[in-house]
């Protein structure tokens, strides 16, 4: 047994250093030996350690295979006896690989058997595991109550360090909510439990995290004195990556204030720190940082060398995020030393990056909906299961006193009832399930709508020639209308309400390029009459830009000059109307060139129908749109309006 135990030491050893196959041997061979000896706990323990160790490294698939392997010896062998701790292990394997509905099925074991063992430990610890499973799905209400009940343990318990982590948990749930005051609570009563039990890292953590939401409510003169209340502490614990944090931290407030002196102090101390000791993010940092302090200076030769640090390590650390944020900073400070190869390339690289990071967003969105669906569906069966035990209880209750055909008429009916109800409710989820993928269907169209292929070669066509032409300011000024252009089609795609003065501007931006690339070909305006509140509605993105389009391409440019598009909107009955009207060739001339030159078949107008469509209601019945034909006396075409009623929202 003990040769078992030192052996299973071993490798635990081993598993520290990261050298995990020969962790992976060690475990074996203990394994081998309890086995021999027929040593229940022990083979459920190596089994335990060898899944904690593959789910350590990702394979959360083979982890199951272990943890599995040890709940059946437990149930076997130790009915009565409960492991909570494997069977926390086991959900988050399960939550890993997306099959939430059992994570959160065996999260839930996990607490009941904290509670029959009186480890009220490990019953926070699968409590706030479970929350954090949750907020993945975004229930926050679910989740914020879990923590609250950790708290409440912790506190009878006299946990207090556990119940600092909680209370600073429940703190970063409302402040991605951006409920910023009350985050600040919570941040503050951690860090009183923080002071309380003497916990210096706790202390830093609290006081960086207060300090952050100090400066998310504009109170940068608060934050930095939490900035530095943190650097203090972490001088006296000495912990490199604590000092080079809080330097970060402090040097990013002193240039947003303005104080450069002190930035770049601070700045620099972080990065001989980070790069002395190997802290690797904030290197990052750091080298980021400095990067934005010299192009505030006006300095972009130093802060182009400093970016371009802080992207290389952002590739060694392979975080798409980072390297985003320091290739956006990039390429507009190669802009600056006109390097505008370097810019073009870099700009491709964000926008790269950028794209990866959306996709993998709507995929992080499909799956917590699949899981919420799943769960849905899972709890649907334990309650359906539920109520068919205690139908059937019932009925043996009702047999001692019933004759046998009237139990089996009441067994059928009752089973009728269940499949009907089960139908019924699959029906409903296939439905709800169709739905969610039209609207995930109708969010890619939107988004390959707004990023038309055809415009974006167009515009870099133009970029281009401005650039052949030596024609730099053309091209900057292009280049970055294109880009604040680019950056509102990403985010606003995935969103059913935008801010009406946001998508005024986003047109008016994609008029400004499609004249400037069309050599003033055209003339445009917007008018917005003075019914519409602009600064307090929001209206659904991206619903004028199909005839936007269609106007300029098929009326306007074959009339090669004096063209004129005129958009408006006006506020009435719950509704905007909007019309959108041109002075080009009209539809029957549009038609008949199209047909002369056929390529690419638009599919914005049959999706803006769709879009409209899914805001049409019994309350909302007035959704439509139509097209007229502008005729002059003579009845020869004077060109197109499309006019719609849109819905809108208040803020």
């Amino acid at each position: 047994k003990e040769e078992a135990n030192v052996i299973n030491n071993i490798a635990i050893i081993y598993s520290e250093q990261g050298i995990y196959d020969t962790a992976i041997s060690y475990y074996q061979k203990s394994l081998e030996i309890r086995e021999e000896m027929n040593d229940a706990n022990g083979i459920i323990g190596s089994l335990n350690n060898i899944g904690n160790l593959y789910q350590g490294q990702g394979n959360d698939e083979k982890a199951l295979e272990y943890f599995r392997k040890a709940m059946d010896i437990s149930q076997l062998v130790f009915p009565e006896k409960k492991f909570p701790t494997l069977l926390s292990s086991m959900a988050k394997s399960y939550s890993e690989i997306g099959e939430v509905a059992e994570a959160v099925t065996y999260y839930q074991k996990g607490i009941e058997a904290s509670k029959m063992n009186n480890d009220v430990r490990s019953e926070i610890n699968s409590r706030t595991n479970l929350a954090n499973l949750y907020i993945g799905l975004g229930s926050t209400d679910q989740a914020i109550s879990l923590l609250t009940e950790a708290i409440v343990l912790a506190q009878n318990s006299k946990l207090e360090y556990l119940e600092g982590v909680i209370k600073l948990n429940i703190g970063n749930v409302y402040f991605q909510l951006e409920d910023f005051p009350e985050a600040a609570l919570y941040y503050k009563s951690a860090l009183a439990v923080y002071y309380k039990t003497n916990d210096l890292e706790g202390q830093i953590n609290g006081l960086i995290n207060m300090a952050l939401t100090e400066e998310k409510l504009n109170r940068s003169d608060s934050a930095q004195i939490r900035f530095s209340q943190a650097r203090e502490i972490a001088e006296q614990i000495n912990k490199p990556d604590f000092l080079a944090m809080t330097s970060n931290y402090l040097g990013k407030n002193y240039l947003q204030k303005g104080d450069v002196k002190q930035a770049e102090h601070w700045l620099k101390n972080a990065l001989r720190v980070a790069e002395t000791h190997d802290v690797e993010r904030e290197y990052y940092m750091a080298n980021y940082n400095l990067g934005l302090y010299w192009f505030k200076q006006d300095n972009f030769e130093k802060s182009i060398g400093f970016f371009k640090k802080a992207l290389q390590k952002a590739n060694e650390m392979q975080s798409v995020i980072l390297q985003k944020d320091v290739a956006e900073s990039l390429w507009q400070a190669y802009q600056q030393v006109n390097q505008f190869e370097q810019a073009l390339e870099t700009l491709q690289l964000y926008n790269a990056l950028n794209d990866s990071i959306f996709n993998e967003e709507k995929q992080k969105q499909v799956m917590a909906l699949e899981g919420k669906l799943n769960l849905k569906m899972k709890e649907n069966q334990i309650a359906g299961q539920a109520q068919l035990i205690a139908q059937q209880k019932k009925i043996l209750k009702q047999e001692k006193n019933n004759k046998i055909f009237i139990v089996i008429v009441a067994v059928l009916a009752i089973g009728l009832l269940i499949i009907f109800y089960s139908r019924e409710q699959i029906r409903r989820q296939k439905e709800k399930a169709v739905l969610i993928q039209q609207n995930l269907t109708t969010e890619r169209d939107l988004l390959q709508l707004q990023m038309n292929p055809h415009f974006i070669f167009n515009a870099l066509n133009s970029i281009q020639s401005f650039i052949s032409e030596n024609n730099s300011f053309e091209a900057e000024l292009f280049l970055s209308k294109f880009a604040r252009l680019m950056r509102y089609y990403l985010d606003s795609s995935s969103k059913r309400w935008v801010d009406f003065n946001d998508e005024i501007q986003a047109i008016e931006l994609n008029l400004e390029l499609e004249k400037l690339r069309l050599n003033n070909q055209f003339e445009y305006k917007t008018i917005i009459d003075n019914s519409i509140e602009a600064d307090e509605i929001q209206i659904p993105p991206m619903l004028l830009q199909p005839f936007i389009e269609n106007a300029i391409k098929h009326g306007l440019r074959p009339k090669k000059s004096g063209g004129m598009l005129e958009i408006g909107f006006k506020q009435g009955n719950g509704f905007l109307f909007c019309y959108v009207e041109d002075n080009g060739v009209g539809r029957e001339a549009a038609t008949k060139l199209k047909k002369q030159k056929p390529g690419h078949q638009s599919k914005g107008v049959d999706l803006t129908r769709s879009r409209l469509a899914s805001f049409t209601t019994k309350d909302n019945p007035r959704i439509m749109l139509s097209f007229i034909d502008l005729k002059d006396k003579s009845g020869n075409p004077t060109g197109t309006r499309v006019e719609l009623f849109i819905p809108f929202q208040y803020m």
